[in-house]
């Protein structure tokens, strides 16, 4: 048997990619929060623009899922439609007149609000539009749903993820089956009103909730002002010279007009 100590050995090598930087996930339409430094992706649908991933804008009140901040990042906070709408707790069965705005910002950033139902129905129309499939299957993405379920075309790049629900007991429920949406409406008799994907079913429905459950928040820029041309008024002419003003450039040794002779 040879002896092969001190012989030199050669083996194959596996290199790993680094992970992606912050700018090679999000180019110049992301958003950045400054309030915390997170940024996300956009999608403009419609003329609209929409965050294209989950709020994670920790305030009081709000959740990851199983409590655990893995969760957050993947699949942002859960937020009950209160704290989402930063209005008081029991504003569903108390309304204030006016206390939902047009634009209503609630936990979303700076020149961003909550998706009013309007904005909803816009969504949908504009997805239905684009003629790729149901209007569902265009607003999921392919990744986290469990699989078997209804189809996923991703077509609209709204990327709905499904990041699950917590009821108002604390128990966390249907991540990977189900997200449901805020809508910046409730009160009046009416609940909180929400937008629903199921794995299992190819469509989006809308419906309200009365016990104070936590789900998903996607914010929307806020549309830009109407901008009104104003024409310049023209230049006007220098006025006339006075009187007083001609007599004070007569020639000197002129006697003036009105002199006596």
């Amino acid at each position: 048997m040879r002896d092969s100590l001190g012989k030199t050995t050669a083996f194959p090598v596996r290199c790993l990619m680094d992970p992606p930087g912050v700018d090679e996930i999000y180019d110049s339409t992301a958003l950045y929060d400054s309030r915390d430094e997170n940024r996300y992706k956009t999608v403009e649908i419609g003329g609209v623009r929409w965050m294209a991933e989950n709020l994670r804008f920790a305030v009081p009140g709000s959740f990851c899922y199983e409590n655990k901040d893995i969760r957050c990042r993947s699949y942002g906070r859960l937020y009950p439609w209160h704290v989402a709408m930063r209005l008081p707790e029991d504003f569903l069965v108390n309304p204030v007149e006016g206390g939902i705005t047009v634009e209503h910002q609630g936990v979303c950033p700076t020149g961003w609000h909550m998706p009013s139902q309007k904005d909803w129905d816009k969504l949908v129309q504009d997805v239905a539009q684009m003629r790729k499939g149901s209007v569902a299957s265009a607003l999921k993405m392919r990744e986290g749903w469990v699989r078997g379920g209804a189809p996923i075309s991703e077509a609209s790049g709204f990327n709905a993820i499904p990041a699950g629900a917590r009821y108002s007991d604390g128990e966390f429920v249907e991540l990977g089956t189900s997200v449901y949406f805020w809508e910046a409406s409730g009160g009046n008799d009416a609940g909180a009103g929400y937008w629903n994907l199921i794995n299992s079913r190819d469509e989006l429905s809308r419906a309200e909730e009365f016990e104070g459950a936590a789900f998903s928040v996607r914010c929307v820029k806020n549309a830009m002002p109407d901008v009104k041309m104003v024409k310049p008024a023209p230049a006007q002419e220098p006025a006339p010279a006075s009187d007083a003003g001609a007599a004070s450039a007569a020639p000197a040794g002129a006697a003036p007009a009105n002199a006596a002779p």
